[in-house]
């Protein structure tokens, strides 16, 4: 499978996609994997079709804000992130239903691509240590006044670096296989 637009231009439009996304869902893990996946179907490549789309949807949601809306879990960014990068391997070789062939591989990909990057940037994947990190407080996002309050200043929380970091990392994989 080879795409039909450039590397930078794909990581570019993960990245577009990932603040219009967060405007629109406002969860990181649903942003971010709608992102990554509208950018590579831009791209050339169909990791999953609308329908399915629309009914993976609601349980992408339930992964941000470090699960359930609690903080104590994986940034939803990193979430939405690894369930794309599974999905787009699986797309881009053919894989069928169940398929394991793909998946060391796409462990090592969200690895190096997505965790390593949260471990050297956050030291953590954890919801609550990134916005401590990013912002210097934390919210309690099952609140909807912190919630609004958070989206007011976001601009994108991890959601625009790590779309982009998926897209980026996923076009190198499928363009070398």
């Amino acid at each position: 499978m080879k795409f039909t637009r450039s590397r930078e231009d794909i990581v570019d439009k993960a990245g577009e996609f990932a603040a219009a996304h967060e405007s629109t869902y406002g969860g990181c893990a649903e942003s971010t994997f709608m992102a990554i996946v509208d950018a590579l179907r831009w791209g050339g490549l169909e990791i999953i079709t609308p329908d399915v789309e629309d009914a993976v949807f609601p349980g992408v949601q339930l992964l941000s804000a470090g699960v359930g809306l609690s903080g104590q879990g994986t940034c939803g960014a990193v979430s939405g992130s690894v369930m794309a990068i599974g999905l787009a391997l699986a797309a881009a070789y053919g894989n069928g239903p169940r398929d394991m062939s793909t998946f060391m591989e796409g462990a090592g990909l969200a690895q190096r691509a997505i965790l390593g990057a949260f471990d050297e940037r956050y030291r953590s994947q954890r919801c609550l240590d990134v916005q401590m990190k990013r912002f210097g407080k934390a919210w309690d996002f099952r609140r909807p006044d912190m919630s609004e309050e958070f989206l007011a200043i976001t601009d994108g929380c991890a959601i625009r670096d790590t779309a982009r970091l998926a897209a980026g990392a996923l076009y190198d994989a499928i363009e070398e296989s």
